[in-house]
């Protein structure tokens, strides 16, 4: 009896600390963050993929089953590229959060961001991008995003069919 007492008081206490980190997101969040490093991994069916393997199939989705043209390779090449490393954010651009607005270095300003539970969604230019939280203090703020959140997007159905995924994740420092 003893133990469960126990283990319903530490899973209570976990649960309370978890509950009341997500519930400081809105007020963590406020302030300039500066990119610190971004990655981008592209995956199909869960394993890491080739630019060869990426140029085959996107060309396949456009009717390129033969002999792929070299000015199609050089486009998918130049697309793959820039998913593998993603300029989005780069490295010293800067977020400010402020009282559900969010603005950025890269000229993005008048855009909206709301916080749900461990789920931070920028609204810019009409679109929603949700970003999960994987870490936010004080100090640091690490932020991660798929093609799947981006699936109105002709690029994001095209992912989707080949049975591809790329995510995305910042890294922050508080200014």
């Amino acid at each position: 009896m003893k133990k469960l007492f126990v283990a319903v008081a530490a899973l209570a206490t976990l649960l309370f600390v978890s509950c009341n980190k997500e519930s400081q997101y809105p007020t963590l969040i406020e302030g300039t963050w500066e990119v610190k490093s971004g990655s981008a991994a592209i995956t199909k069916n869960g394993k890491p993929v080739t630019v060869d393997t990426f140029i085959t199939d996107m060309a396949a989705l456009e009717g390129q089953t033969v002999e792929i043209p070299e000015s199609i390779k050089q486009e998918l090449q130049k697309a793959f590229d820039e998913m593998s490393n993603p300029k989005t954010f780069p490295e010293g651009a800067t977020l400010t959060f402020k009282e559900g607005k969010v603005s950025t270095t890269e000229g993005i300003g008048g855009s909206t961001y709301t916080i749900s539970g461990n789920t931070l969604t920028l609204n810019i230019d009409g679109d929603s991008v949700p970003f999960t939280i994987e870490t936010l203090t004080a100090t640091d703020l690490v932020l991660s995003t798929d093609s799947s959140n981006f699936s109105t997007s002709t690029q994001g159905d095209m992912f989707k069919r080949a049975g591809y995924v790329m995510t995305m994740t910042i890294t922050f420092k508080k200014k």
